[in-house]
């Protein structure tokens, strides 16, 4: 049995690499010489940036499990970015593509990059009713989300560590939150897919709909939001330093964190578990806009969102406190330590096409900050951090190497692969700009 916790950045580098150039060769091919502006006026480097990572991103197919996945990760930011910086030509490419997709919706059947890219839909609906902007709506699409939500939730096959698939995701929640004692200290931990879940049946409340819609979804998305808030309230941990942890210690039997405990990796290195090690914090760049979501689920001024309000703020402090490490003498660029718990050992040591003797350092989760999802915290700090990001622009080579993380088979990087305008570097360039803008 496999339950597909993919992740970010790390996990599949190689994969995101290739399917990032892909997108950036057709957009090349497209515009080999300049970019023509869409004005009269002489498009900012965000514009010209966009149109060679974003316009091939939203043409590009989704029925691969990659495609899907990476897909939900690339496109958020500038999702986001186009409605707050009131860009009505952004606004549509987006509204266009979602209407595409109704017309042919073959999406994945692995669950969580679905999920992922669904996850993009529905900010998109809930973005639309917070700037006023229904009209870019296509007729269908909250349907289509909605109705994947539901069969998600209640009918599509749920696989579960050690126990036979459950009928809808459902079960499966329950069953985690209801047991113990399981063998695997991960086989109750709560996955990304239900995650996103909740973060979409949060959207789906917040977009509201016609009161046709609000009252024939009413109680799935109230069976999923309070699920979610006893996923959140239950299985949190406070820190010392007024942050917190989702489920400290679950990941703990798990191969990708059985090397947590070694300070650096090196040649036969042995397994050294952490009891109480935290999730990584490639992973959890995916918390800030999950937990945003839940806020903009519930009413103002009621006791949920007050809560999902706390937990945001308490997500930034854990943040700064113990993850991200700025710039200094040692060191130009913002790094990140491996786990939020602020532990920096070796992950998924061995792990997949990494090959034996490879896997993930010091710092080495590092390159998922570039995804601009940290930006989600709303915060001066992680405005100023974008800000700063985007304009270290071009990084060392020093600093590429870290953000892009062990190579297959611990080979090393060449210089076309170190490159600050190769297509990773100019997608990763195009959303700290575009994270940078959030706040504006």
């Amino acid at each position: 049995m496999t339950i597909y916790r993919s992740g970010s950045r790390p996990p599949l580098r190689g994969s995101l690499i290739f399917l990032l150039a892909a997108f950036a060769t057709v957009a090349a091919a497209q515009t080999p010489n300049s970019v023509p502006p869409s004005s009269a006026k002489t498009p900012d480097v965000a514009h010209q940036l966009w149109i060679s990572v974003v316009d091939p991103a939203l043409q590009g197919p989704l029925q691969s499990s990659s495609q899907a996945y990476y897909a939900g990760e690339l496109l958020m930011v500038p999702l986001h970015a186009a409605f707050h910086v009131n860009d009505e030509e952004w606004e549509k490419k987006f509204s266009d593509h979602f209407r595409r997709v109704l017309t042919a919706p073959d999406l994945t059947d692995v669950t969580l990059s679905r999920l992922q890219y669904l996850y993009v839909a529905s900010r998109f609906l809930a973005l639309a009713k917070s700037f006023d902007r229904q009209q870019l709506i296509p007729a269908g699409l909250p349907e289509f989300v909605y109705g994947e939500v539901r069969a998600i939730w209640y009918e599509r096959s749920a696989a579960q560590y050690a126990h036979p698939p459950f009928t809808g995701m459902r079960g499966r929640v329950l069953f985690k939150l209801n047991s113990r004692n399981l063998g695997k200290s991960y086989y109750r931990a709560i996955l990304d897919d239900e995650l996103f879940e909740f973060a979409i049946a949060a959207d789906l409340r917040a977009y509201g709909g016609t009161s046709d819609q609000q009252a024939a979804w009413k109680s799935t998305l109230d069976d999923i939001l309070s699920t979610a808030n006893t996923v959140y309230r239950r299985e949190i941990t406070r820190t010392p330093s007024g942050g917190w942890l989702l489920q400290p210690g679950a990941w703990a039997d798990h191969p990708d964190f059985q090397y947590a405990g070694n300070p650096r990796p090196q040649h036969g290195l042995r397994p050294a578990p952490v009891s109480d090690i935290a999730w990584d914090s490639s992973h959890s760049f995916r918390l800030p806009l999950w937990i945003s979501s839940m806020i903009g689920g519930f009413p103002s001024e009621s006791r949920d969102r007050d809560y999902y309000m706390d937990l945001r703020e308490g997500l930034a402090r854990q943040f700064f406190a113990k993850i991200l490490v700025p710039p200094s003498q040692e060191f130009p660029c913002y790094r990140m330590n491996n786990f939020m718990d602020g532990r920096n050992g070796v992950y998924r040591w061995g792990y997949g096409s990494l090959g034996a003797d490879n896997g993930y350092g010091p710092y080495q989760v590092s390159g998922s900050l570039l995804f601009g999802w940290w930006a989600f915290l709303r915060t001066s700090q992680s405005t100023d951090l974008y800000r700063n990001l985007a304009n270290q622009f071009p990084w060392p080579k020093q600093c590429i190497e870290l953000y892009l993380g062990p190579n297959t088979g611990g080979r090393p990087y060449t210089d076309k692969d170190l490159d600050p305008n190769s297509s990773a570097m100019r997608v990763d360039h195009l959303l700290v700009i575009l994270a940078s803008k959030l706040a504006e």
